[in-house]
C-alpha cells in the first residue's frame, strides 16, 4: 500500500510556539541540546555538560530537590511549612473523602475549596454558605480524596516567578469577567473564553460554581462566575514585573528559601501597592513547576521575558 504523500507542513508533530519544549529550545539557542518527546512539548530533556539527559516534564525541572518539589505539590503542606516560618497564609482545614460540611465552623465562611494536589485552578470553587460547600462535596469528594478548604482572601491576585533567589517576572492574575448586553446568555457572553478551554477547566469551574448560563446579565452588569483567576481557567494575565519594589522581591526570595525551591510560582493575593513594602498579604500557594505557556502567550514582551528565563534556566541545566 502507497501512503498519500502528506502536504506540506500539515499534521507535523511539532510542539506550539508557547510549550515550555519550544521556549527553552529557542532559549539555549540554534544548537541547543533539547530534545522533545512529545508534540505538545511538554515532556522532554536537556542534554548537559556531562552528557546525560535532565529530563522536564511541564515546568518541572531537575534544579529542583525532589523532596521540596513534592512538599510544593501538596497544598496543606505548603501552607503548614509557610505558617510553621512566620508567612502570613489563609487559615484552612483539610477535608478527607466521607467528612460533612460539619468539619467547617459556621464563623469560617465565605471559603475557597480545591483539590489538595492539583494546579491550573482545576476544580476551585467558592463556597458562600453550608450549603454550597455540602453540593460542592458532593461532587468532589467523589474524585478526590483530600480537599483543601480556606478562607476567602479578597485582593488582587499576583503570581511571582522566582528563579536561585530572583524576581524575574511577576503578573496579575484577572479572573473571566464579562458585562451584559441584555441580549445575550452567559454562556454566549462565555463563548470566546470557552472556545479556548481545551482541558475543560472553565467549563468544570462554572458548573461547581452552579453558574446559571442560560440567565441573560442585564445591560451593564459585570459578572464573574468562577473565583479562580488563573490563565488556564480563562483568567488575563497583566505583566507587573517592573512595578514590583524591593520589598516584594524580597519577600519572594524569603519564600522560596524557605521552601527550599530554586525555580517556583509564588501566589500572593494583596489589597496593597506591590511597588511599596509588603503589610498586608496572604501566600496562597507556592508552585514548584509553575505553568508558563499562557503567560508567554500574552504578548512579545512577555514571550521575550519567558525566554530569558527559560535561558538561564536551560544554563544551569546544562552544568548538572
Amino acid at each position: 500500500m502507497i501512503s498519500p504523500k502528506r502536504r506540506k507542513g500539515a499534521e507535523r508533530n511539532e510542539p506550539g510556539p508557547y510549550s515550555v519544549g519550544a521556549i527553552i529550545k529557542r532559549a539555549g539557542g540554534k544548537r541547543a541540546k533539547v530534545r522533545i518527546y512529545d508534540g505538545l512539548g511538554h515532556f522532554g530533556s536537556v542534554r548537559t555538560r556531562a552528557g546525560r539527559e535532565s529530563y522536564f516534564r511541564g515546568s518541572a525541572f531537575d534544579i529542583n530537590g525532589h523532596g521540596s518539589a513534592q512538599v510544593a505539590s501538596d497544598k496543606g503542606y505548603t501552607l503548614a511549612l509557610l505558617k510553621n516560618a512566620g508567612f502570613p497564609v489563609p487559615d484552612w482545614t483539610m477535608i478527607f473523602r466521607g467528612e460533612t460540611p460539619a468539619v467547617i465552623p459556621d464563623g469560617a465562611f465565605p471559603l475557597v475549596v480545591k483539590p489538595n494536589n492539583l494546579s491550573k485552578g482545576k476544580d476551585v470553587c467558592f463556597a458562600g454558605d453550608r450549603v454550597v460547600l455540602k453540593r460542592i462535596l458532593a461532587d468532589m469528594s467523589v474524585r478526590y480524596e483530600k480537599l483543601l478548604a480556606t478562607e476567602y482572601i479578597p485582593g488582587n491576585d499576583y503570581r511571582f516567578l522566582v528563579l536561585d533567589g530572583k524576581l524575574e517576572a511577576a503578573y496579575e492574575r484577572k479572573k473571566v469577567c464579562v458585562t451584559g448586553d441584555g441580549e445575550r446568555t452567559l454562556r454566549g457572553l462565555l463563548l470566546p473564553y470557552l472556545e479556548r478551554d481545551r482541558e475543560g477547566i472553565l467549563s468544570d469551574a462554572l458548573r461547581l460554581a452552579g453558574a446559571d448560563i442560560r440567565r441573560v446579565p442585564a445591560m451593564g452588569e459585570i459578572v464573574c462566575p468562577i473565583v479562580a483567576a488563573n490563565i488556564s481557567a480563562g483568567g488575563k494575565a497583566v505583566d507587573v514585573t517592573d512595578r514590583a519594589g524591593s520589598g516584594y522581591r524580597k519577600l519572594c526570595r524569603r519564600i522560596a528559601e524557605a521552601m527550599s525551591l530554586r525555580f517556583c510560582g509564588i501566589d500572593i493575593i494583596t489589597t496593597e501597592d506591590i511597588a511599596f513594602a509588603p503589610r498586608d498579604y496572604r501566600i496562597i500557594e507556592v508552585n514548584s513547576s509553575p505553568s508558563v505557556s499562557g503567560f508567554a502567550a500574552t504578548g512579545d514582551g512577555e514571550l521575550l521575558r519567558t525566554r530569558r528565563i527559560f535561558r538561564k534556566i536551560y544554563r544551569k541545566l546544562r552544568k548538572l
